[in-house]
């Protein structure tokens, strides 16, 4: 995931690029930073039968405030698993993690018509984890993903300040793929204008 977002910040020119433990994100918030992407899930050893998280209601609170007071949030494919118990966090995400089928498949991504999110309109198709996500009402659609798997959400932004979920891509044929790189760098440079 880090190479696939560094070949995309790169293209923005003078981008401070921070990769920090999820541990330390409430220090480097005060230094308010132009734009934080969420790619990991709240539990620190998913594997453990009793998964430790690193979110806790007081990294909540200063998430939020961060936002509210201007801060822009992207939400990218893990940055929305088991966060559930997180309900202000939740609310200004705009939705949260349901599941996802065992093996990866072909998936199809699609763009809203009125999404202003990107330029590219084209539909596009990798093999992922094809993700079921629960959404909000008051989240602006901008993505479906399909498979053999039925339909679901796969994008939006909600004006809970500014705040955008992106969900492709899981494995690194998908993160590297044209497509996902071409929208993280149109969703990116939108949120730190």
């Amino acid at each position: 995931m880090k190479e696939g977002l560094t070949q995309v910040l790169d293209k923005l020119g003078d981008v401070t690029i921070l990769c920090a433990d999820r541990k330390e994100l409430t220090e480097h918030l005060k230094d308010r930073p132009d734009l934080v992407i969420s790619a990991s899930e709240n539990r620190l050893d998913p594997e453990s039968d009793n998964p430790e998280e690193w979110m806790t209601e007081f990294e909540e609170d200063k998430i939020v405030d961060y936002v509210k007071k201007g801060g822009s949030w992207l939400v990218w494919h893990s940055g929305l698993v088991s966060y559930q118990k997180l309900t202000t966090y939740i609310d200004m995400v705009g939705g949260s993690f349901d599941y996802h089928p065992e093996k990866p498949v072909s998936v199809n991504y699609k763009y809203i018509e009125e999404s202003s999110l990107t330029d590219r309109k084209e539909e596009f198709s990798i093999t992922d984890e094809h993700c079921f996500i629960n959404y909000g009402k008051d989240v602006t659609v901008t993505m479906t993903s399909s498979s053999e798997y039925e339909e679901s959400v796969a994008g939006w932004t909600v004006k809970y300040g500014e705040v955008c979920v992106y969900i492709p891509a899981h494995n690194k044929e998908g993160l590297m793929s044209r497509p996902v790189k071409t929208d993280l760098e149109a969703i990116t440079k939108k949120m730190i204008q």
